[in-house]
């Protein structure tokens, strides 16, 4: 009975289509260190970190220009926050659907007297870019947060370092989503592809099924 190798290729963008899994495909979320809160740091130590990270000072005008719409660019950032949180569980599932297949081949190959050591040690590279990416999303989601939920007229200054270290987070979850995508579809996908090579009476190709509304 031939094992079947997943062809996993997930392009996967952070900002990009949101791609749906039905209840019979969800599986559990990835637990990983990154997604607990850290409880002893609070909203007001977290900002203090942010204010001594950046040098930008505003001048009067500017000062009393937030002032004067910083409340509803908090509304705002709530809104981002909420879309933010339900793209997240989307790609935790997807990410989930990645990590549990490839554990299910590497099982199988073992089980066949297949030697893994190479698959294993791309699998680890691999969680250790899905670890770093969810720690991008975390901190980025944390950030939002604190920004909907700090007095923005008090500290103007404060207000407008929080907005830039999220834009700053925004951009870094882009550049490790995108190291993600890039190391599944090489990385993984070559060493599937030599899994396959070098045991072709035994395994099988199979290419991931889409899940549903996927596009």
């Amino acid at each position: 009975m031939k094992i079947k190798v997943v062809s996993l290729i997930a392009f996967l963008s952070v900002f990009g289509i949101v791609i749906p899994v039905t209840a019979q495909e969800a599986v559990a979320p990835l637990s990983t260190p990154a997604q607990q809160p850290e409880e002893s740091e609070t909203r007001a130590q977290r900002l203090e970190s942010i204010k001594q990270a950046r040098t930008e000072n505003l001048n009067t005008t500017q000062l009393a220009r937030i002032k004067t719409r910083c409340k509803s660019a908090q509304a705002k950032t709530a809104t981002v926050q909420a879309r933010m949180d339900v793209v997240f569980s989307n790609r935790q599932l997807v990410y989930t659907k990645i990590t549990t297949q490839v554990s299910e081949l590497v099982a199988k190959l073992q089980q066949a007297g297949i030697t893994t050591t190479t698959l294993e040690a791309t699998q680890k590279d691999m969680l250790s870019e899905l670890d770093t990416l969810i720690s991008a999303f975390e901190e980025h989601k944390t950030t939002l947060g604190d920004i909907a939920e700090m007095d923005c007229e008090v500290d103007p200054n404060l207000f407008q370092a929080a907005l830039l270290t999220a834009r700053d987070q925004k951009s870094a979850i882009r550049t490790q989503a995108a190291a993600f995508r890039d190391f599944v579809s090489t990385n993984l996908k070559t060493e599937l592809q030599n899994v396959r090579a070098q045991y072709p009476e035994t395994t099988s190709t199979k290419v991931t099924p889409k899940t549903e509304g996927e596009q």
